[in-house]
């Protein structure tokens, strides 16, 4: 009624992806419609975080109708987001590549933001989180996720250097 179209806009994106969250969460996606949900929360965090970063999503066509458990990727991209830009001075960027080769979907997600700890990273392709670190929370809950939803058979690897950025990569089963 105002004219206050970004607020609108902005409202509108929350909406819609609360809702692409509640509705069945631990339900079975396709990577297009994973995609398209992840490119609307990074448009909003950009427009929350007034454009501090720049974003990429580059995926294989022949990905596009695998299907995969909803929510997957968006603990890892949030965490680049929240944690990785976090007190960062240069220009931010994410990256996320989603590929197949014969047995795995593979996802990376890429930032070159302020990076983690090598013994948190150690500890984390481990398996093993501190209790009193905020930030490893998500991490956990996804990675256990992945181990759920998909075996041992699944893998997460973290990657980091001090000031340069992460490297998160995922290797799903691919299952016939």
């Amino acid at each position: 009624d105002r004219e206050e179209y970004e607020i609108s806009n902005a409202i509108n994106a929350l909406a819609t992806f609360l809702r692409y969250g509640l509705d069945n969460s631990n339900g079975i996606v396709t990577i297009k419609d994973e995609i398209d949900w992840l490119e609307k929360y990074l448009a909003f965090q950009k427009n929350r975080l007034m454009d501090s970063f720049s974003s990429k999503i580059v995926v294989e066509d022949e990905v596009l109708s695998f299907r995969i458990y909803k929510l997957l990727l968006q603990p890892f991209v949030e965490n680049a987001i929240i944690h990785g830009f976090k007190n960062h001075n240069s220009e931010n960027q994410l990256v996320i590549h989603i590929r197949k080769d014969a047995k795995y979907l593979l996802v990376e997600i890429k930032d070159n933001g302020c990076g983690i700890e090598q013994t948190l990273v150690e500890d984390i392709n481990k398996g093993i989180f501190r209790e009193s670190s905020n930030n490893n929370i998500g991490m956990k809950n996804a990675i256990s996720r992945i181990k759920m939803y998909y075996g041992e058979n699944a893998k997460v690897k973290v990657q980091s250097t001090i000031g340069r950025g992460t490297h998160i990569q995922l290797e799903i089963p691919i299952k016939n």
